[in-house]
This record gives C-alpha cells, structure tokens and sequence, in this order.
C-alpha cells in the first residue's frame, strides 16, 4: 500500500509590512501618544465671570444676640394652654395662655386635637409656611432645631384650637373656677421658651458668655404641667437688638476704626446692615458689637447663631464690577504707544498706526491692541517692533499723516495685568482694572475698552495658556 504522503509548507517568520499595517501603526502610535498627552497634561479649568457689588472679607463667627426679654411666670399651678402663635406680636395685657388646675380644659383639647382637622384654610396655610421656611434653611449640623421646631407647630396647632375652644367654655361644661388666664404685661413678641440667658447683659458679659453650651434652651409647650413661679412664656419689647462676635486678632485691627458692617446669618440666609463698635467686656476680652434695628422677629427663638462678618475689601464696600479669582491674573509686557497715533486706514474699523519704513515710505500697518488708559494703547505686531517709528495722522484716528507730521519711536514696554479669555476657544489676552479685593477675589472694571464683560469664559489658571494658544 502507498503511503499518503503530506504536504508541508513551510512559511517564513518574517512579517512583511503592507500600505495597510503601516497606516494601522501610525494611528495607533497617535492615539497612544495623544492619550500619554491627555493623562499627563494639567486640566485646564474654565470661570465664568459674573457680576458682584463687592468682594468681602468674611470671617464665620457664633455670634450671642441679646434682647429686651421679659419673662412671665405662672401666678397659679397647672396645664399650660396657649392662645397666641409663638413669634407673633401681642398687646399689653393681652391673654398669651391659660393655666388650667385640674385638666378638664387641657384633657378636652387633647380628644379634639385627635378627631378630624376643623383648622381653616388660613390656619393651614399659617401652618405649611412655618415648614416651608424652616426647611429651606434647615442645616443638618443643628439637629437640635428640629425639636425646637416641632415645640413650636405644637404650641401654633393648639393656640388655633385654644381660640376656637376659649370662646366655647360656658357651653362645653369647663368649671372656669380652674382655669387662670395669663395675660401679657406688656406688648411686643411671644416666645415660648427659656435658656437662662435672659438676665445676661453686656456689663456682666464675659468671654466665657460665647459658649454656647449655656444656653439651657427650655421649651414651654401646650399641656404641660407648671408650679407657681415658673417661666410660661416671654415677650420681647423692642425691635432693637444686639449682636456680639468674638472677633479674632486680625479682624479686630482691621475694624478699629469701622462704624458701620454688614452681617450674614446663615440661619436665615439674610444679609443686614448693622452699626459696629469695638468694645472691651468686664474680663478685658475685646468683641464686637453689632446693633440692628430690623428683623429682630426673624432669630427670636435663637440666643446663638451662625454670622459671616461681612467687611469691604481693601478699597471700599460700594464698588460695582466684575467678581474673578486672583488665580486667572497674569501680567504680560506689551509696547505702549500714544492713543493719538492710532488711525483707521484698513479693511475694518479696527485701529491701526501707520509705520514708517527703512526707505521713507510710510504705509497703514494693523496691531493687535490688547489693552489701553487715558494716553497710551497697548500693542502686539509681527510689523511693530522695538526701534520702530510710527507717524502720527492728522485730524484725528479718521486722517493721515501729513507731510511734516510728528513721529514716535517705539521703545518703551509696560506690564500689564489680565486674564486669559477662551469664548473663542483660544487664549486671548484681556486688560483688567482691579477695583476691589481680598484674598481669593478681584472686582474689576466692567465694560472696559479692551476688557471683559459679564459671562465671558476665562482660564481659572491663567498662567495654563500663553496668548494666543489653542485651547480646544
């Protein structure tokens, strides 16, 4: 039998390159190289620029507010009952709760605050206000103001339905022999609490007083049980109020001479004006104090809270401008060449100078002008050089020049402050006049020649892109 015999090839281990492996290879060594680039090159960062009245210096402090409190107390033991909404005004002598001896009254409350809702629509609407603005300005780091909170909508819920029910006594069969009506002294606004701060004045004030552990907050709510003598509610007399801030070293010399600050609460996301004085407590500790004239109502419940002592930058609080970070200056150096040489003589409106060459003539030669002040314009030019010499137009940028005409010889470089603008997606130098600052922000000039304009896109690091570069 013949034996099948098999065909061996052999092939050689060379690889033989084709038109279509090397262009394979080219575009796999670019994109190995481009993403080498991505992952080593700094990111660069875009800010938008927006508009700001003024850039301040703020420092956080826990401030200690001080009122005119009064405090009432039971004239007969009992059940607290309330009637007027605690953070509302009332009048002198007005009825603020009851005291109820033998819980009738009290226990008649609690069945009809169990059966269906006969609150208004207006009691409702009072009611989801309160949520709401509580909610908006709810800070997860003072957990604490959620039972204050829910003290509060007790005593508001019930006071509705103490009103509807004081009317009612006589009918609902309530011995009024024990029941005692408490009425308010004088007139101003109803808090239902205590912190035992209340008697605290700036004369025995002490370094010691700013510790907020304190204030022992003690809320006074519908349905419980009160001796003679004890706190039942309190009212604040005036609108008047006090704001004291332990300062630190550095903004107590930067206030010694200030009369007049504005302050943040963040509790209340509000901004207000305040008169200010520097003043020394009994224990030698210098603070500063802030007296305020509104919206005392809006942190009557609050013996404590959260201010940013809102000072002016180094040149004044009323600047208008636009707000960038410090980060996006850079300073670059430019020829300076009077403003009365520039002429129009182009394709454009643009201005230009008309340079003078090596043999006499003269001809219309355009410049990149990145920026300029009252006399001089600064410039960039391939044409426009050291030792140049520009020849002045007559009658103005409208003109040319004439035959004996004045001529400038450029020499002089000036260094210029501004930032790098990307709204065309390359680096384009933009002047900037600073005209407020503090530590992380500039107000500039707005609406300046050659400058920047509110939304304008620029480099956050200024110095990540030179002049003129490709940024995407």
């Amino acid at each position: 039998m013949k034996k099948n015999r098999r065909n061996i090839i052999s092939y050689s281990g060379k690889i033989h390159l084709n038109i279509g492996m090397i262009v394979f290879l080219v575009f796999f060594i670019y994109i190995v190289i481009n993403l080498v680039i991505y992952a080593v090159r700094p990111r660069i960062q875009v800010y938008e620029v927006n508009s700001e009245s003024s850039v301040m210096q703020d420092t956080t402090y826990t401030a200690l507010i001080l009122r005119d409190e009064d405090i009432v107390t039971a004239p007969a033991s009992g059940y607290v009952n309330v009637y007027i909404r605690e953070g509302t005004r009332t009048s002198m002598g007005e009825y603020v709760c009851l005291l109820d001896s033998n819980g009738q009254y009290t226990q008649m409350l609690s069945k009809q605050s169990n059966t269906e809702s006969t609150l208004t629509s207006a009691q409702l609407i009072s009611l989801k206000n309160r949520l709401v603005t509580f909610s908006v300005s709810y800070d997860p780091a003072r957990f604490q103001d959620v039972y204050s909170e829910k003290f509060g909508l007790q005593n508001q819920l019930l006071s509705f339905m103490s009103q509807d029910s004081l009317n009612e006594i006589a009918e609902l069969g309530v011995d009024a022999k024990y029941l005692t009506l408490v009425p308010s002294d004088a007139s101003g606004v109803v808090e239902y609490y205590t912190d035992g701060m209340e008697s605290l004045s700036e004369e025995n004030m002490t370094a010691d007083s700013f510790r907020t552990s304190n204030a022992q907050r003690n809320s006074l709510t519908s349905g419980k049980m009160v001796s003679v003598g004890d706190p039942v509610f309190k009212t604040i007399s005036s609108e008047n109020w006090t704001v004291y801030l332990p300062l630190n070293n550095e903004d107590q010399a930067a206030l010694v001479d200030q009369t007049s600050i504005r302050l943040f609460f963040t509790d209340i996301n509000m901004e207000l004006p305040a008169r200010f004085s520097l003043i020394t407590l009994s224990d030698g500790t210098v603070v500063g104090k802030c007296e305020l004239k509104d919206y005392m109502i809006q942190l009557a419940d609050k013996r404590f809270t959260s201010v940013s002592l809102r000072r002016a930058g180094t040149r004044g609080s009323s600047i208008t401008g636009l707000k960038i970070p410090r980060t996006a200056i850079v300073t670059e150096e430019f020829y300076v060449v009077p403003v009365s040489y520039a002429g129009q003589g182009g394709n454009d409106s643009a201005p230009g100078f008309y340079l003078q060459g090596e043999d006499g003539q003269v001809s219309f030669c355009s410049a990149e002008i990145c920026g300029r002040n009252e006399d001089f314009y600064y410039i960039r030019s391939d044409e426009i050089t050291e030792g140049s010499v520009l020849i002045k137009p007559e009658g103005g940028e409208n003109g040319e020049p004439g035959e004996n005409a004045p001529s400038y010889t450029v020499s002089a470089e000036a260094s210029v402050q501004g930032v790098m603008n990307v709204n065309k997606g390359y680096a384009q130098f933009k002047q900037i006049t600073i005209l407020d600052e503090n530590s992380d922000y500039v107000i500039i000039q707005n609406g300046q020649p050659y400058g920047l304009t509110i939304y304008d896109h620029i480099l956050l690091n200024g110095n990540m892109a030179k002049d003129g570069e490709i940024i995407y």
